[in-house]
């Protein structure tokens, strides 16, 4: 598993367990993808579900 700060300080996760986190998120639709792009968009299931296991404010979690 590598961590890594991302352009914007952002934590990163790479390797098998971000593909496998992403790919999750995906299947219970917590991140849909933009058109026909690279762009996903956090949706609001998608908030409410990691909002607990991230411990973030809600500020932190913004859909859109």
């Amino acid at each position: 598993m590598v961590v890594c700060a991302g352009y914007d300080d952002a934590l990163v996760l790479a390797g098998g367990l971000g593909a496998s986190v992403f790919r999750h998120a995906v299947e219970e639709s917590w991140l849909v993808r933009v058109d026909d792009t690279r762009v996903v968009r956090l949706t609001d299931h998608g908030r409410d579900a990691l909002r607990p296991h991230l411990r973030l404010l809600n500020a932190a979690l913004t859909t859109g």
